[in-house]
């Protein structure tokens, strides 16, 4: 006491515990030198401090005032990444934001706009991670990537969730945060049922899983971890104005109750995937061969018996993937006028059954 509680007298992995241990006793002399402390020292960006910091939610020991400093005086060069820096600033905007500050929360939703346009997905992983995403309606959200943002939200607001109960399908109300759209770096089933990326302000690639027990097990290897959220995810067509993504490489719509696409598809003259997988309903139109940039095309377990002569017209086509369909027949000719194509994928005696000899033969080459 005489010292005043001099923390220089002590290392810090003693003297932050133990002043942090006198504050919660009621020593007001310990709590003002331990909020003085972890402000000085969360300002020189030591790991060590940081750690503590989060880990002992030293957060709720600081008073509106000294948040307000620390926002105000913290320099992410203190940092070994900015990564660490967005943390804490978002940590101590959320703490004002809930203690009603209306200027922090003004603060805290631009800088997470802002870091969702920067499109870091190392940042990206703070806002999800430390969920603070969810402190922004999906209007804000989607304000975040412009028009491109408009037309995903049109698709978000189009799907619904069911479970299969009793052998009938029961809808919810509306999706779970697990299941809304996610930026990410790459589109793989194990990211999330809705997932797209984002790159120089357009939206490239689009990923819908609608089976949610392939998604919980693709990423956590056990579907029974998040039981809340096993159901299916139906979109039975996409908007029109799905043709406003200009920079759309990659769309993935599998297993989601698909059963139309609208013509205005044929007009994503950049898209060089397409998988619309386990949609048995689905019938293909004749407009889809108008996708000419088309260098992967995926049909598998869609209730085919044959494939449309029409798909000559996808002249870039490299790849025809077709699993899970007991196909009789094949327009040889057509198929034959692709010269990029060089993999057709059907496999299994029984989808392979219903072919002749002579077509099998001719599909090896494939």
């Amino acid at each position: 006491m005489e010292n005043g509680y001099n923390s220089n007298l002590l290392h810090s992995n003693l003297s932050l515990p133990l002043l942090k241990k006198l504050s919660e006793i009621g020593d007001n002399l310990a709590k003002y030198k331990f909020k003085e402390e972890i402000t000085r020292r969360l300002l020189t960006g030591h790991p060590t401090i940081i750690e503590f910091f989060f880990e002992e939610e030293c957060i709720n020991y600081l008073d509106k005032e000294t948040l307000w400093f620390i926002l105000n005086e913290i320099q992410d060069s203190n940092f070994n990444s900015r990564k660490i820096y967005f943390d804490i600033r978002l940590s101590i905007l959320e703490r004002l934001f809930n203690i009603g500050d209306q200027n922090a929360e003004r603060l805290f939703k631009r800088e997470l706009l802002n870091v969702l346009r920067e499109n870091d997905f190392s940042l990206n992983e703070i806002l999800y991670n430390g969920k603070y995403i969810y402190y922004l309606n999906r209007e804000e959200f989607w304000s975040a990537y412009g028009i491109d943002g408009r037309v995903l939200f049109e698709i978000e607001k189009k799907i619904k969730k069911y479970k299969i109960v009793d052998g009938e399908r029961i809808y919810e109300k509306e999706l779970d945060r697990f299941e809304y759209f996610k930026p990410m770096s790459g589109i793989y089933i194990e990211a999330g049922p809705l997932i797209f990326t984002f790159q120089e302000g357009k939206v490239t690639k689009i990923g819908i899983f609608g089976n949610e027990k392939e998604v919980i097990e693709a990423s956590l290897g056990d579907s029974n971890l998040l039981k809340e959220n096993i159901g299916y995810l139906e979109l039975e067509e996409l908007p029109e104005s799905i043709d406003k993504l200009n920079s759309l490489t990659e769309l993935i719509l599998c297993n989601s109750c698909l059963k139309k696409l609208p013509k205005s598809i044929q007009n994503l003259k950049n898209l060089k995937e397409l998988s619309l997988a386990s949609n048995p309903e689905f019938e293909i139109p004749n407009f889809l061969w108008n996708l000419k940039s088309l260098e992967i095309l995926d049909l598998s377990n869609n209730n085919l018996t044959t494939i449309p002569y029409d798909i000559e017209r996808l002249e870039n086509l490299k790849e025809l993937r077709l699993y899970q369909n007991y196909i009789y027949s094949f327009p040889k000719e057509s198929i034959e006028k692709l010269k990029k194509l060089r993999y057709i994928a059907l496999e299994g005696k029984k989808y392979l059954s219903l072919l002749d000899d002579e077509t099998r033969k001719w599909l090896e080459k494939y």
